[in-house]
């Protein structure tokens, strides 16, 4: 079978495209979350893509800061996502199953 594909959007890289950082905030201590990406820097109608690099499981926390609404995503060791962000008010924070051997890549697409 034949697969056509048309491009409705082309992507370009900010913020210094791809980056990677060693989470060592962990789910169940004292230690807040660590904050990735900031809404502020980018603007609405914004693409991230994240990536579980390391070992352990790793938790993504979207933290609308007007209305404190937490909404959270789990990636597994070597998981990964794409999608759609409002950058309108939610911050993207993570925390990780232990304290080393995580490791998250990122980027944002605007």
């Amino acid at each position: 079978d034949s697969l056509s594909s048309v491009v409705l959007k082309s992507a370009t890289v900010t913020q210094g495209g791809i980056s990677r950082k060693n989470v060592t905030a962990v789910v169940g201590s004292s230690a807040a979350d660590m904050t990735v990406i900031e809404h502020a820097d980018h603007t609405p109608g914004a693409y991230v893509y994240l990536k579980n690099a390391g070992e352990l499981n790793l938790f993504v926390k979207f933290e609308a800061t007007a209305s404190g609404a937490v909404y959270d995503m789990f990636l597994d060791a070597g998981a990964w996502a794409l999608f759609p962000w409002a950058a309108d008010t939610s911050d993207i924070r993570v925390y990780a199953s232990g304290s080393t051997g995580c490791l998250l890549e990122y980027g944002v697409f605007e």
